[in-house]
C-alpha cells in the first residue's frame, strides 16, 4: 500500500550553524515518504549553499527563497508549494528522533478523527539536555481552549497534521503584530473550528535553545496580547470570546504594558462608545492599580 507523503516545512534564516544537523535528522527518518521544503528567509550566510548540497544528493529536498524575513509567511510559502497529505514543521536549528514521522503517520492513519498529533521531547541548551514535557491526552478539542489560553501547549516541531485541516484554518497568520506567536495562534484557530488533536508520550524531538534564535530571551507579551485581541474578535458570538478578552485584561495590571493595553482595548468598537470614552478618560486616575482594577471590571 502506498504511504502518505509528508511535507516537512523548514524556514531558514542565517542557519549555517545548525541546518546541517536538522536536515540530517530528516534524512535519518525511518519513514521514507517525505519531502523537505526549506524556505530561505533572506539569509546572508552559507545556508543556501548547505541546502543546495543536500538537494543535489536527494530529490526530496527543495529550496525556496523569500526576502520577507517572517516565519509565518515563510511557512505559508512552503505549505503552498507542498504536495503532501500531511504537514510537519522543523526549524533549521532543531532535531527529530529517527522514528518521529513513522510513529505519527501510523497514529494518524489509525485515528482518522484526529487532525493534529504532537508529542513530548527534549530541550537542549549548551549541551544540557532536559525533558520537554507536554500534557499527554488522547483527545483535545474546543473544550481545552482555556488550557491553551493559559499556555501554548504544542511545540511546533512536534506536530504532524492533516494538510486539509491546515488549509481550512487559512494557514498561519501573517499579521506582523503576531509574528513569533503565529503557531500558538494557529492551534487556537483550529480548536475554534472544532478540529481535534492528540498528544503522545513519546519523546520525538529536540528543541535547541541558543542566543541566535528569534525567541531567545525575548519578551513576547505584545505578540501574545495582539493574538488574543485577534482571537477575541474572530470568535465573537461564541462562548470563548470572553476568555480571550479576560486574558488581555490581566495585562492592565502590568506597568510595562498598561497604556498599550488601554490603546488596544479602546479600538474594540463593540465595547460601545461609553466604555471607549471611559477608557480614554481613565488616564486621569493617578493610581495604576486603581485604574486597572476599575477598567478590569468595566470591560
Amino acid at each position: 500500500m502506498d504511504q502518505p507523503l509528508v511535507s516537512v516545512i523548514m524556514p531558514a534564516f542565517n542557519a549555517e550553524l545548525f541546518i546541517d544537523e536538522a536536515i540530517q535528522t530528516v534524512l535519518n527518518q525511518t519513514y521514507y515518504c517525505w519531502e523537505l521544503i526549506v524556505i530561505n528567509d533572506g539569509s546572508t550566510d552559507n545556508t543556501c549553499k548547505i541546502v543546495n548540497k543536500y538537494s543535489l544528493l536527494d530529490h526530496r529536498i527543495k529550496l525556496l527563497h523569500q526576502k520577507n524575513g517572517k516565519q509565518g509567511k515563510a511557512r505559508n510559502y512552503g505549505i503552498s508549494e507542498s504536495l503532501g497529505n500531511y504537514i510537519a514543521f522543523l526549524d533549521a536549528d532543531d532535531l527529530w528522533e529517527e522514528n518521529k514521522l513513522q510513529i505519527q503517520v501510523d497514529f494518524l492513519t489509525r485515528n482518522e478523527d484526529i487532525d493534529l498529533v504532537f508529542s513530548q521531547g527534549y530541550s537542549l541548551e549548551n549541551a544540557n539536555q532536559k525533558h520537554y514535557n507536554v500534557i499527554v491526552k488522547s483527545y483535545w478539542d474546543e473544550k481545552d481552549i482555556p488550557l491553551f489560553i493559559d499556555n501554548n501547549q504544542i511545540p511546533i516541531l512536534s506536530v504532524l497534521m492533516k494538510k486539509s485541516s491546515l488549509l481550512q484554518a487559512n494557514n498561519f497568520t501573517e499579521n506582523p503584530k503576531i509574528q513569533n506567536a503565529e503557531d500558538y495562534h494557529l492551534w487556537l484557530k483550529l480548536l475554534l473550528k472544532k478540529f481535534k488533536f492528540s498528544s503522545l508520550e513519546n519523546r520525538l524531538f529536540t528543541y535547541r535553545l541558543h542566543e541566535c534564535q528569534s525567541t531567545y530571551d525575548n519578551d513576547q507579551i505584545p505578540q501574545i496580547v495582539n493574538m488574543f485581541i485577534d482571537l477575541h474578535q474572530v470568535s465573537r458570538g461564541t462562548s470563548y470570546s470572553n476568555f480571550f478578552l479576560q486574558r488581555v485584561k490581566w495585562h492592565l495590571f502590568d506597568k510595562k504594558y498598561h497604556f498599550e493595553i488601554l490603546q488596544l482595548l479602546g479600538k474594540l468598537k463593540h465595547l460601545g462608545k461609553l466604555k471607549r470614552i471611559i477608557l480614554s478618560l481613565s488616564t486621569f486616575i493617578p493610581s495604576l492599580q486603581l485604574r486597572a482594577k476599575t477598567l478590569f471590571h468595566l470591560i
